[in-house]
């Protein structure tokens, strides 16, 4: 025969079904009797929990599984992790460069963006009328608002176009458009430049070194005899293609780089001027 719940008052005592322990006689959870301990002894054991946490709690150690996660659904997620629950970022959309699909000249239509610096860029371009792909070189206006530069970057188009040799690439046309972009057509390679190549290649034969180095010779002798000097000459200058099928057949890039420094201090724009495909 059990004792009456009321000689043991004082008495730390335990709710059946939450497992809460107090001294009251029912359980504040859910108003079930609070049980001394012999009472508690004929109960089927239970796992003690305690009271149900506070909203603010819940949303702390709240789970759920991230979209596209498969760990374990219960595993409590952190607090930043739970923000990214909420709301998945969505992934940046890129910033489409206005220039492709224009038609500069009324002749070049551009495909596609090649390589972009801070002062121009050279873009993939179709010219119809002679069924032709070009790489076409563009300066950012804002820095073709000088009539000086205007009449630098023509000379350098103007000295380009006149090295014929093969070795060297060519150059078709120049233009400014009516916004004020200048452009230059030249030769559309395909292949890589030494600098990639050595990239990733530890060494090369020397065998291959003669080859490429002698037709930059050739190139960089017909510029020397035109009074053209080539003043970023590198690997990345260097492109190498393949011909008719002869491997490595070098077209030396940039010659209108030393056209523009030759003119460096002579006026505050040109020194910008000579900084727009050379290397700082």
């Amino acid at each position: 025969m059990h004792d009456d719940p009321g000689d043991h008052e004082g008495a730390m005592k335990t709710c059946p079904q939450c497992g809460f322990e107090g001294e009251d006689g029912h359980c504040p959870n859910d108003g079930e009797r609070l049980l001394d301990a012999e009472e508690m002894a004929e109960v089927s054991p239970i796992e003690p929990t305690r009271a149900p946490p506070s909203e603010a709690t819940q949303r702390k150690h709240a789970t759920a599984p991230s979209p596209g996660d498969d760990h374990d659904p219960d595993a409590e997620l952190r607090g930043e992790d739970y923000g990214n629950w909420a709301e998945p970022a969505l992934p940046k959309k890129k910033k489409e460069d206005p220039m492709i699909g224009r038609t500069l000249g009324g002749r070049y239509e551009i495909i596609g963006l090649l390589g972009k610096g801070g002062m121009g860029a050279v873009y993939k371009a179709r010219q119809p009328a002679v069924q032709r792909m070009i790489a076409l070189k563009t300066l950012l206006k804002e820095f073709a608002e000088n009539e000086t530069v205007i009449k630098r970057f023509h000379q350098e188009a103007l000295a380009a176009s006149r090295l014929t040799h093969p070795n060297t690439i060519s150059v078709y046309d120049f233009g400014q458009t009516d916004d004020g972009i200048l452009f230059m057509a030249m030769e559309y390679l395909r292949g890589q430049s030494l600098a990639q190549l050595l990239a990733r290649n530890a060494g090369l034969d020397p065998k291959r070194v003669i080859h490429i180095m002698r037709q930059v010779c050739k190139s960089l002798s017909e510029a020397h005899g035109a009074g053209i000097i080539h003043r970023d000459l590198k690997p990345d200058n260097i492109f190498l293609t393949d011909i008719q099928g002869e491997r490595d057949f070098v077209k030396v890039l940039d010659y209108g780089v030393a056209m523009l420094k030759e003119y460096e201090g002579k006026a505050g724009t040109l020194t910008q001027a000579g900084l727009i495909f050379g290397t700082p």
